[in-house]
Parts: structure tokens; sequence; C-alpha cells
């Protein structure tokens, strides 16, 4: 729940952009606290010692980074621990950099680096920027280093941070439960038959990371023969008609990356399979089109775009591994301006479109930031994976329903399930000016959905240091109550007080003193509405719940800005004992903090509807992120400082469940600031609540009869304790952190992936055999691992899991054939890898391909059972080998 125009210190994400609200914020004051706050943020530094060797780098126009990695390398043969494990650069020892040159360089100076150890990328074509990419060995760097035409060399490397959305996923334990049921049941823990409702704003859909990778397994084509992707000349083949034509040529869509130290999104200067995407440029325009111009059943609603199969996950995409093209929306259907959806061919979900304009972002950020926690990414293939990738979503966007005759609250609500909805999490959280004790019919709708055996979820809010609530005892007559207001009010003609209590036949008026008026006391009621000058109106609303909670609601509107400093107010009580009461400011200014506030502030008791209902289950955020880049407000693990508190304002404890509050998630475009397919931090509560709404529906997907009631109990019975999350703070964390292992009935694990070898030929005859050796080490006992075959690599597998070892593949007449393996431990590990064999004549086939195929083996057995004293690996049975081989090549050449 963050609108990111509340960020008010030099951390926020976008105010450099001049981005405006969305509907929920993380505290403005919280962030500027926490910038100022000794030692905030910060992580110890890994101290590693010099390695005292002088590698004559020279010039400092090389980024230092670049002699690090380098010697790493050589100390110890593995990429530096500031980095992303580089598994290419540790086996090659080629670096990507990152040239400046002080001028431009001629295509002679260019060549003349690659006899001397740089290899370069994209043509040697610049970037945008004017800068070249490449691949230098050491000698490379230092040939760069000395030369006087080069201005920088800079390591491009990916740097190591933070993991988000993977690191939500180790978090809250799902990594752990995917891989133990796996191993328990054989099923893919992904959320796959769930529908989850949301709630929420418009949402950015067409991002990439919204689409399923149904439409095909393609394998790229290395146009220029040179085993590496080269974007803008290899291509994939769309229409297989065995032909790259100019609109199937690949281009690069990078998943651009918000960096916080920077205040920018910064585009990765690499192709990363794991974060990136390519797509076919149709019509030759370098930019990926999509939209309302294509039609429903275009897959990925735009020019094709893939994700790349990284099988080995070596960071490199290689021939032998293939493209998956995104084909199906993973939203369902959307209730905005109309209803929208997905198949339908009066009102396709395509016609959805974007809300443009800089309003996009603002419109756009938050159900985007949520559908990226609860269903992004690709499973095996995105680092930036959603915690439900193969579930669907169902939006109900009340930010789009201005001409919709059907909007409302609960018409939303309802509207999400009769779509289809098992899971709902609630995106709004309102705090003053509404029913806070569960009695609402929202609330009541909510409650009812549990008993109907859906799970409803809750973000509690981001009330807590805002100082938009205070907690007071009201005495007989007067209470002055003390306001403030900030410049976030500038501009705002709304301001409103609530005030509640429990004693519900207790009567209390208000006294509003507005900048340059005489106070005014208010009527008890006065829900029309009344001048109290020109230009400015006030009413009041004088309530009681069906619980016995009363209810006085006070707003003043303007028909321009509303003064802003000077304001007082009082609460006058009728005679009889104090009363305790909740009192909140708001404003159409500021959200979470700010603009029309008190000058106290009190923490409890800032649970916001409708996490008040009964039975959904009522989020708080803790950290996930400490790092301020994040907009993390307190250590790691920590109660997230603005995160509303409980009790209830009825005494129910109101916190269920504490969640992660800050990963990185998707994001919408905005015109000119931020580009398509990008990501940020998305936090507040807003961020923890697709978390447990994402784990209800991995528990439905392995539990879809469950009785009503089953899936809340196991989640907040096994939820877990620790430093932060006691016994004794019920009303900050609940029943403690989510942990979706536990609520499955899981033991959590650790380990690492096994190493595992694929031995093939390269070529092999058509309509031929070939046994593919494969083995495997791992840290877990070796007769738990299993593996998996992919013969014709089309993402389907053709063998059940089995027990590693060789595997037969058949050839066809032409052509090549691909396969892919992964192998899995007895944790729930894996590994996977792939391999690319040509079809040749059979008199093509290289002598050590022949060692491959069955038939010529079975042959050289009968030689070397001919061959006196020979043994398995005797002179005598290799020297029948090759004897075996000459007359078995010679009698084909005669055939």
């Amino acid at each position: 729940m963050w609108a990111m125009n509340r960020f008010r210190s030099r951390f926020a994400l976008l105010l450099a952009a001049g981005v405006s609200g969305s509907v929920c914020s993380m505290v403005a004051r919280d962030v500027a606290a926490q910038s100022t706050q000794p030692g905030s943020g910060s992580q110890p530094a890994v101290v590693i010692d010099p390695l005292g060797e002088d590698r004559g780098f020279g010039r400092p126009v090389l980024d230092p980074r670049v002699e690090h990695a380098f010697a790493m390398r050589a100390q110890f043969g593995l990429t530096s621990p500031r980095f992303v494990r580089a598994r290419y650069f540790e086996r090659t020892g080629e670096m990507p950099v990152v040239v400046r040159f002080v001028r431009a360089p001629s295509e002679a100076s260019l060549r003349a680096f690659e006899s001397r150890g740089v290899r370069w990328k994209r043509e040697r074509r610049p970037l945008i920027s004017g800068a070249y990419i490449a691949a230098v060995s050491e000698e490379g760097a230092r040939a760069l280093a000395a030369d006087r035409s080069v201005g920088r060399v800079e390591c491009d490397l990916f740097p190591l941070g933070p993991r988000p959305l993977d690191r939500s996923a180790t978090e809250t334990r799902v990594e752990a439960a995917r891989r133990a049921i796996m191993v328990r049941d054989g099923v893919e823990l992904d959320g796959r038959g769930v529908v989850i409702g949301d709630i929420d704003t418009a949402i950015a859909l067409y991002h990439p990371a919204f689409f399923n990778a149904d439409a095909g397994v393609f394998e790229w084509r290395d146009v220029n023969g040179n085993g590496v992707l080269d974007l803008g000349t290899d291509g994939v083949d769309v229409d297989r008609n065995g032909t790259i034509e100019p609109g199937e040529v690949l281009k690069q869509q990078s998943a651009t990356m918000f960096d916080g130290r920077l205040q920018r999104y910064m585009p990765s200067t690499a192709f990363h399979p794991s974060m990136d995407w390519l797509y076919a440029d149709s019509n030759g325009n370098g930019t990926r089109e999509f939209g309302t111009m294509f039609s429903e059943d275009t897959p990925g609603y735009g020019e094709p775009i893939f994700v790349a199969d990284d099988a080995n996950g070596n960071g490199t995409l290689e021939p032998s591994e293939r493209l998956l093209r995104l084909g199906t929306s993973k939203v369902r259907a959307i209730n905005g301006r109309e209803e929208f959806l997905r198949g339908d061919a009066t009102v396709p979900l395509v016609s959805y479109g974007s809300v443009g304009g800089p309003e996009a972002f603002d419109q756009e950020l938050h159900a985007t930031g949520v559908a990226g926690i609860l269903i992004g990414g690709v499973p095996g293939v995105s680092r930036l994976l959603g915690l439900a990738p193969r579930a669907e979503l169902v939006l109900n966007d009340y930010y789009g329903q201005g001409d919709n005759r059907d909007a409302g609250l609960v018409n939303g609500m309802q509207w999400v399930i009769d779509r289809g909805a098992n899971v709902i999490v609630t995106e709004f959280a309102p705090y003053a000016g509404v029913t806070l004790d569960g009695s609402s019919e929202g609330e009541q709708l909510l409650d009812a959905f549990s008993d109907a055996g859906g799970v409803p979820v809750s973000p509690a809010g981001n009330l807590a240091t805002g100082h938009k609530h205070i907690h007071v005892n009201l005495r007989a007559g007067d209470n002055p109550i003390a306001l403030t207001t900030d410049n976030v009010f500038t501009g705002a003609n709304y301001a409103a007080l609530s005030i509640h209590y429990r004693a519900s036949t207790r009567r209390a008026r208000i006294t509003i003193g507005i900048p340059g008026m005489a106070p005014v006391q208010l009527p008890e009621s006065a829900p029309s509405g009344m001048t109290l000058a020109p230009g400015i109106f006030a009413s009041v609303e004088n309530s009681v719940s069906p619980r016995g909670t009363r209810m006085i609601h006070m707003a003043i509107f303007s028909r321009g800005a509303l003064p802003e400093t000077g304001w007082t107010a009082s609460v006058n009580m009728d005679a009889g004992a104090a009363v305790e009461a909740d009192l909140y400011a708001s404003d159409n200014k500021a959200d979470w903090a700010g603009g029309f506030s008190f000058v106290d502030n009190n923490v409890e008791r800032t649970i916001c509807y409708p996490s008040t209902s009964d039975k959904t289950i009522s989020v708080a955020a803790y950290v996930l992120h400490q790092e301020i880049t994040f907009g993390g407000s307190a250590m790691a693990g920590a109660l997230a400082r603005y995160s509303s508190r409980g009790p209830r304002i009825d005494g129910d404890p109101g916190i269920e469940i504490g969640a992660p509050d800050n990963p990185m998630s998707t994001v919408s475009a905005y015109p000119g600031r931020v580009p398509y397919a990008s990501y940020m931090p998305f936090g507040g509560t807003s961020g923890a609540g697709p978390h447990v709404a994402a784990a209800a529906a991995l528990l439905r997907q392995i539990n879809p009869s469950a009785a009503p009631g089953v899936i809340r109990a196991a989640l907040l019975d096994t939820a877990r304790r620790d430093n932060n999350a006691r016994a004794d703070n019920v009303t900050e964390f609940g029943r403690g952190k989510l942990d979706v292992s536990a609520a499955l009935g899981l033991v959590a694990t650790s380990g690492t992936a096994p190493t595992i070898t694929l031995r093939a030929p390269t070529r092999m005859g058509p309509m031929r055999e070939a046994r593919l050796e494969l083995s495997a080490m791992d840290d877990g006992p070796a007769n738990e691992l299993v593996a998996r075959w992919d013969l014709d690599y089309d993402g389907t597998p053709d063998t059940p899991w089995q027990p590693v070892g060789p595997q037969s593949v058949r050839s066809g007449a032409t052509g090549f054939v691909n396969v892919r393996v992964e192998v899995r431990d007895g944790q729930g590990y894996y590994a996977a890898t792939s391999t690319r064999i040509q079809v040749v004549p059979l008199a093509e086939v290289p002598m050590e391909d022949q060692l491959f195929d069955p038939a010529t083996v079975e042959m050289m057995r009968g030689c070397r059972c001919a061959t006196p004293g020979a043994h398995a690996r005797g002179a005598g049975v290799w020297g029948a080998t090759l004897l075996a081989l000459g007359a078995l090549l010679a009698r084909r050449r005669r055939a």
C-alpha cells in the first residue's frame, strides 16, 4: 500500500519522476526518519583479504571490480561473492564489460582489439548511450586499459543484491514447500486451478510477467553460426516455415529495474535469461507492440514474446536451449469501466487497454504490484517469480468504474466471487468514515465468503505512525483535540474527523475551528450538510453500528482549497463517566501520513477496514529488505513501523498474521519515465497481503475440497514465532509469521542442487538411436536422485521421474535432435541441462560419436569378445574398436 507521492525523503522511489499518489502509501514520516537513523538499511561488509598480486591493468579508466573479479577467479576459480554467480565467466575467463571511448572508435580500431582478447557484442554497434559492450579476457582488459582512446571500462557482471520475489519465497517457506511437495506428491506447487480475486486499482495488463508460457516451445536460430545469441541477427521461426524472415529477428525486452541509489530505472546492457524477454520484431520498428490493436486470440496480446529456458542456469542462452512463447493471460477477467473477459467475443480482455498518459502509472501501480507478487513470472525460468504463478486473477478495478453502472464496493467483492474466486485479497483500507467493528456489509460479505469455503485476506493498513489516529478518554464537557497540517495538505478541499466509541448511548458534538473563521459547534447529526461560510460546507453523520459502536463522521468541503494552518477542534461529551474513543483524521491529499492530522499519535488500534472483518485474515507487514533503497522502515524481520496494529475497536486482537512487505515486483509504465516491463520495490501491508493470499491459493491447490475454515486455520495455526513475532504481541503479529511449508504439514529442509553431466554425440545418422549418458552428484543420498527426460524438448516430459542413468533417443530423417533433462534430489532441489544433436548422413558421423550408437557398441562388443586378453580399458579393446569402426564406415560408404 504505497502511494508514491507520499515519500518525502531523498530515497523516495519516484519523487524525481514527479509521480503523484496511488491509493496506498508507506508512511512518509517513517521513511524520512529512516533516512536519518544511524546504521539503518546497512549490512555488515564481507571482508576479503587482498590477494596481493598486481595484475597489471594499469590506467584508472578500468573499473576496479574488473580487476577484483579476475583476481578472485584466478585465486579460487569462482565468481566473486559480490556478484551473482557467473559460471560462463568461471569457465571461460571472459568477463562482460561496458566500454566507453573518449571519441567514437573506427571500425578498424574495434577490430584491432579483437586480436587482443576483446569480443565485441552487438556486431560492434554502440548502445543507444554511445558505449559498447564486450566480453574480455584478462589480456583484453589490459589492452583496453592501456589504450588512450578508452575512457572507461566497467564491469557488467550482475551485482549481487537481495533477491526480491524469490527472497519472499524463501522467507515464507514457499520455496521449501515447492520442493517437499514435489518429492512427496510429484505435484508442482504453483497455484494452478485456483482463482484469486483482487479488489484493487487498474492493472498494467500487458506486462509480460502476466502471461503463461503456453504458446509453444521454439528453437532459436543461430543465423550467423557463431554459437552465440546475437540480438538483431539471430531469430525464431515463429511460423515454422523453415526460414528466418525479417519479422522473426529477435530483439531484447529488458526487465528494467529501479535503482534506489540512482533514483531511476536501469535497463540491463546484456541479456539475462532469468530476467529479460526476447521478442520477434514483426514490423521492424525496434519496439515491442502490444495492446488493443491485437486480437483476443493473439498469444501474449502483442508481437511474439518469449522467455528463455536457460536449462543449465549458466546465464547464457546456448544453441541447445529453447524459447518458450508467452501466450494466455493469467488474468481471467477485469471489472472496470465494463466487464472484460478473457476469450469473450463481445468485450474481450485484450480490449481493456491502459489508462494512458501520466495517470497510468498512478492508477495502475497498485494492482500491478500486487499481481506481480501473486502470479508474476514463469516457473522454472523467472528469477522474480510470484508465489502462485499458475493461479488466475480476477480483478475488480474500482479505479476504472466511474462509468460502470454496476460499480460498488460490496458489488465488486461479489463480482470476483461470481467469477470463481477461491481467495480474495482486499487491496484497499480506509480508516475514516467507515465501520471498524466487523459489522458492515462489506465485512459481513467477507465472513460469508469464508463460511462458504473461500479465503478472504485483508491488509491491515499502514496507519500506525502517520498521526492520523489518536486514542483518547473523552470526559464530560469540552475535550480539545490538537490538529496540525503540513505541505501535503496544500490544495486539499476536503478534511474529515471520525469518532468511534463503544458507549453507544452517550452523546457528543464536535466544534471545528476553520482558519479565518470563529469556531463552530456542529449539530450532533447533520448528514445533509450545512453552509459554514461562502463556499465551505460541513456535514455530520452520527450512527450506531449493529454491534453497538457510536460513529460520528464530520466532513468539511470547500469549492476551492481549504485554509492550511490554524485548524482547531474539540469534542463535547454529555454528562457521565469518561469514554474511551478512537479518532481518525483524513483529507483528499494525504493517504497514510501528514496532511490534515493530529499533533499526537497512537500506534495501537489502527487496524483499517475491511481487515476488521471477523473472518478475513488480517495481515500485518514485517520488513523483508531493510535496505533503505527498498524503503525498509526497520531491521529485516521486524514489524514495519507503519504497519497497523490491533486491537480492533471492540477489543478483538484484530491482527492475525504477519507477512513480508517490500519485495521487488511488477510496475506499470510511466511515459518517458518508467519503461514497459519494469520492476520496483512494492511494499506496505499491500505487499504483505498478497503473500498470504498466494499462500492460501497454494493450500487450496493441494486441498481443493477443503471444508470452510480449514485453510484459514492451517495458515494461522502454523505461523511461526521468533524474537519479533512473540506470543505477547498478538496485536502486532497476530499468530506469527507466514510459513507455507508448515501450513502444508511439511518440514523445511536445506541443501544444494545436484551437479549433473550429460554426455551425448554432436552428430548422429538419420533414423538412428543414440545412447545419452547422464550422471549426477549431490550432497544427499545418491539413491534419491531421479531424472525426467523431455526427449524432443517440446516442454512436455516424455518419461516419469526415474533413476539417473542412460537414456536412448531416436533421430528423424533430418534436422536436429533436442533433448532436455532435469535431475531432482531427495530434498526437492533440481538441476537441468540440454543437448542438441545434428542429424547428418551416416558417413559424416565422427568416429567418437559412433560410440553413442547402440548398434556400433554391440558390434564393438563382438570384436572385444573375439580379442584374446581384452579388458574394459585395455589397448586391445580400443584397437578392435577402431578396426570395427573402420569396417563399419567402409561398409556404409560402399552401400
